[in-house]
């Protein structure tokens, strides 16, 4: 639950910033062992585009777009979660992640204050209008 998808790269974030990376990297977007500290993630499992579901997404770079798209990653903005509602939105997240036989594998939830609109939770860093509020 985020308003960023966090998919940048080294080479394609505009900021630089290294928040902005963490789904990038572990997703193998970047050769890891060439980023000084990072090293590490080179000899450990990456994520799969199938193991993830965006929701509240509302600022995205064209580069994290186009990750998106062409890595068919399940993405739900906040333009979904306005017109079906938090609830529905979370029931298709999880239901992107059930078996065939109505199973569901362990979950993590990461959940970015910056999901939060900003008139609720003013103190985040990455200010976007337009997101989840009461």
């Amino acid at each position: 639950v985020d308003a960023h998808g966090d998919l940048n790269t080294p080479a394609t974030s505009p900021s630089g910033n290294m928040h902005g990376m963490p789904l990038g990297l572990l997703l193998g977007l970047c050769d890891t062992s060439t980023l000084p500290g990072f090293e590490w993630l080179a000899d450990t499992p990456m994520l799969r585009p199938d193991q993830i579901v965006f929701v509240g997404l509302r600022d995205l770079d064209g580069p994290e777009r186009d990750v998106i798209r062409t890595m068919g990653i399940r993405a739900y903005t906040m333009q979904h979660v306005d017109k079906w509602g938090i609830g529905k939105v979370m029931d298709m997240a999880i239901n992107h992640f059930r078996g065939s036989d109505g199973s569901l594998p362990p979950l993590h939830l990461s959940y970015d204050i910056d999901a939060v609109d900003p008139e609720q939770a003013p103190a985040t860093g990455t200010v976007v209008r337009g997101g989840v509020n009461f």
